[in-house]
């Protein structure tokens, strides 16, 4: 009960975030999750405490001084200790890699994960290797979620990497025959067809009900249509954005640029439909922090260089 409490108040309160850093909480939650580096929990009670537990290190790390002690106590290395030994703990320690690399405050824990090798892991589970194996071990596993997460987790080191880093990432995208770009738009295609059927089917509801469109909530309908689909297709568009609309320099990005585009003709795509969506992103961003409209700004810009770059190889 302990943990469930703790969870509970660490999801919606900053001031018992920053308390539990300064008692030394983070590093006795790494203590606790390190126990299931190589055994899973037994009982249902127990897999739910290392759950609760799971969640309350995602909580901290909502606070950039938080994300400082994870990296001290080395976080990063036991989450991915926890990612290669596949454990049941090894889809909860995606998540908490994920929102240790959020944002600009991210940026020294997206160092530090290449500075460890990460990436070898990061993109072993990006393409599934042993995914067949641990789905058999592990029925819970969702794999949409898990996506979700390691999209997120390499959107946050193309967004947060500093000049010394981008060419190690950009290799991982151009290694093993582009291997990697091919599964980004395998990627683009499921979430694709997944949004399509969500939209064609709400407009079969609609069409019953013979509701008009004044009487939508676009709000609503945009937040459904990210729970079904949407929000992994952003991700996955913002990827390709900062991989061809990117300004540095890059021997490779004109033919990255044209795989993703033959493979999105192929299969009924087009780069002009991922400027669409990256477009209705922008739209969507907010501009009431002072981090959101950096954030607009700079997808802005990728964007109109983006397709700078469609036009040259058109």
């Amino acid at each position: 009960y302990a943990s469930e409490l703790l969870s509970i108040l660490l999801q919606t309160s900053r001031p018992n975030r920053l308390k539990l850093g300064e008692i030394g909480g983070m590093d006795v939650l790494l203590m606790v999750i390190a126990q299931y580096k190589k055994k899973d929990p037994k009982e249902p009670d127990e897999i739910e405490m290392m759950e609760n537990f799971f969640d309350c290190c995602c909580s901290c790390l909502l606070e950039p001084e938080l994300k400082v002690k994870f990296l001290d106590g080395e976080g990063l290395e036991l989450m991915l200790l926890l990612l290669k030994n596949k454990r049941m703990s090894r889809m909860r320690a995606m998540k908490v890699i994920d929102h240790a690399l959020l944002g600009p405050s991210g940026k020294q824990n997206c160092a530090k994960l290449v500075d460890l090798l990460g990436l070898k892991t990061l993109f072993a589970n990006f393409m599934k290797k042993g995914f067949k194996s641990y789905k058999k071990e592990y029925p819970e596993f969702s794999e949409s979620k898990d996506e979700e997460h390691i999209l997120s987790s390499i959107l946050s080191l193309l967004k947060n990497a500093t000049p010394d880093i981008l060419p190690r990432l950009y290799a991982k995208f151009t290694e093993d025959s582009y291997e990697k770009v091919d599964r980004l738009i395998e990627l683009y295609i499921q979430y694709t067809n997944k949004l399509n059927s969500f939209d064609e089917a709400r407009e079969l509801v609609k069409l019953s009900r013979q509701e008009d469109e004044e009487d939508e909530d676009e709000d609503e309908i945009y937040m459904d249509r990210l729970d079904n689909g949407l929000f992994l297709l952003q991700l996955v568009n913002l990827i390709i954005l900062f991989l061809c609309g990117s300004e540095d320099e890059w021997d490779e990005r004109g033919l990255v640029l044209n795989r993703i585009k033959i493979l999105l003709e192929v299969n009924g795509g087009s780069l002009e439909f991922v400027t669409l969506v990256i477009q209705e992103f922008i739209n969507n961003i907010g501009e009431i922090s002072k981090e959101e409209v950096e954030e607009k700004e700079r997808i802005t810009r990728l964007l109109a260089n983006f397709e700078n770059q469609i036009a040259r190889n058109a």
